[in-house]
């Protein structure tokens, strides 16, 4: 029986990576003056400390993390507080999660500021019986399986209790690497993204099996 739901964040309750995606290569081509589309797809679904080792391993980038993620800043508080919309279905999703005692929760590689401003901005603060970000492991977002795992103890389930949805490869990896039952989410914008290993695909949250045993 699922006990308990867990949403990612960025592309799957918010359109935060269309908005990152037009701003992001720009942040980043002043660090790493190379940086194109390809690039870009290796670091979809990690968190900015993830992102941050992954530049630093694969292009040298030696400047410190609090200079890099202050470079962001700017960018959170405009997509987060400001410009980003949830998904078209979101709020039904969340009342259809929450029903038959269902726990519901936010499992984002993005940092907690950041998601408290999404919750508050667009007005689903009080649907989450948990918010759990990667900055609570010291930043080891996905694909590692650990925020997840964090957030089934955080609401006292079992993975094999839960369904997550993602959006992203790395995503899913994190998810299934947790023991949980996984839905790839095409939210329009990520057609080219590899969900191949999502136990199942939707384009809409109606096609969630809520009560799957």
């Amino acid at each position: 029986m699922i006990r308990a739901v867990l949403f990612d964040m960025d592309g799957v309750l918010i359109n935060s990576e269309e908005l990152w995606h037009s701003i992001e290569p720009e942040i980043l081509r002043t660090i790493v003056p190379e940086w194109n589309e390809a690039l870009q797809k290796h670091i979809t679904g990690m968190s900015s400390r993830g992102v941050y080792a992954y530049l630093c391993a694969e292009h040298g980038v030696t400047e410190s993390f609090s200079v890099f993620e202050g470079r962001y800043r700017a960018a959170a508080k405009r997509i987060y507080g400001k410009e980003g919309a949830l998904y078209p279905g979101v709020r039904e999703a969340l009342v259809m999660a929450s029903k038959d005692g269902r726990k519901i929760a936010i499992c984002s590689s993005s940092p907690t500021a950041w998601i408290q401003m999404m919750v508050e901005h667009l007005n689903i603060k009080d649907c989450f019986d948990a918010v759990v970000s990667a900055d609570r492991i010291g930043g080891k977002g996905k694909p590692a399986p650990d925020v997840y795992l964090l957030t089934c103890q955080t609401l006292a389930v079992k993975p094999a209790e839960c369904i997550a949805i993602e959006d992203s490869r790395n995503g899913i990896a994190s998810a299934k690497a947790a023991g949980i039952f996984t839905y790839g989410y095409l939210n329009g914008f990520n057609t080219l993204e590899d969900l191949a290993n999502a136990d199942a695909i939707i384009t809409d949250f109606a096609q969630i099996e809520w009560n799957k045993q």
